[in-house]
């Protein structure tokens, strides 16, 4: 294998970001690379300015129809002519350190698969903002521990990978607008070998005025909502012996008795995305099982699921809305268990 990098860069819509983008990706110390630009059918007159940096290093790709940030992602790994890749978002800066920390991390750890960066977040005038982000634990079920509580902490530019990886797990989710580094990043630490970075390598750029997709609507909320589901439905793939690690509370119980409780567990959170996710998933537990409340060893009995949830809704809804909603959940255990209440 060569030491030759792609450094794939996705843009859609950047013209004001893009030269300074690229420039940072020339910039590097390390000098084996090569760059891949994908445009997702930019309007705004940025395939104009790529074009000036079009060279033997420097390769350029356009979507005739916009396709989305995942099949964009995708489509530079799919492209690219190395088998070691790193992720550049179209207003992100690479440090000149970048490359060679990378490569250097996949020459001392020839299992790494992926690799994590430590980034410095800026605003759209180039300031610092006195802010690093970096994964906050090197063990990986630590991390995935955290990411399914927390949230993601691992943003997509900076993070590199061996193509290889994606012979074994799907790369980024074309159904995920907002959460597609999310759910990948929990799959790589699942599935692959991944390393950190302990310094900072990129620039992140955070916008003032609500330009991001991330910005704080209701649009983005509601996304958010749908799409954590997704990323958190990655935690029932675990086998056992990597669930009990990432959650060190469920030891004690049996192989068979390890998701459902998990379940149970998540369902008494405070934190109500958690909790949403969780219930609605022991609903679909249930039905797969629908003599649970006749012969399981659990300790948990209907009346039990009724109460959980009554306390997964309270605060949530008003009064007469959770009272149809329970007696609703009710009937619906009844008929689906055959049981009295």
């Amino acid at each position: 294998m060569n030491d030759t990098i792609t450094i794939i860069i996705p843009t859609y819509n950047k013209v004001d970001y893009i030269s300074q983008t690229i420039e940072s990706a020339l910039n590097q110390t390390y000098s084996n690379y090569e760059i891949l630009i994908v445009d997702d059918a930019s309007s705004d007159g940025t395939d104009l300015v790529i074009k000036k940096y079009l060279s033997d290093k420097v390769r350029y790709i356009k979507h005739e129809k916009n396709l989305g940030p995942s099949i964009t992602y995708n489509d530079g790994i799919r492209m690219a002519k190395s088998e070691y890749v790193t992720i550049l978002d179209n207003d992100d800066v690479l440090l000149p350190c970048h490359l060679d920390l990378v490569i250097d991390e996949f020459k001392k750890n020839k299992r790494a698969e992926a690799v994590f960066t430590k980034l410095k977040v800026i605003n759209e005038h180039n300031r610092d903002l006195k802010k690093t982000i970096s994964p906050p634990f090197n063990d990986k079920y630590q991390l995935l521990n955290h990411l399914f509580y927390q949230g993601n902490d691992i943003p997509s530019p900076g993070v590199s990978f061996k193509k290889s990886v994606f012979e074994k797990i799907p790369a980024f989710n074309p159904s995920l607008i907002l959460m597609h580094d999310y759910d990948l990043n929990v799959r790589l630490l699942m599935y692959a070998e991944t390393v950190n970075i302990s310094k900072p390598t990129v620039l992140y750029r955070r916008f003032s005025d609500n330009k991001n997709l991330s910005s704080d609507n209701n649009w983005y909320k509601v996304c958010h909502r749908a799409e954590s589901k997704v990323v958190l439905d990655n935690y029932l793939t675990m086998d056992y012996g990597d669930m009990v690690k990432v959650f060190p509370y469920l030891k004690p119980y049996k192989e068979e008795q390890c998701k459902f409780q998990f379940l149970i567990e998540t369902c008494k959170l405070s934190n109500r995305q958690l909790s949403d996710w969780a219930f609605e998933k022991l609903i679909h537990y249930l039905n797969e099982h629908q003599t649970f409340f006749a012969d399981n060893d659990y300790h948990f009995q209907y009346k039990d699921y009724i109460n959980l949830y009554k306390a997964c809704t309270i605060g949530t809804v008003g009064s007469a809305h959770k009272r149809r909603l329970y007696n609703a959940v009710k009937n619906i255990g009844k008929l689906l268990f055959g049981m009295k209440e």
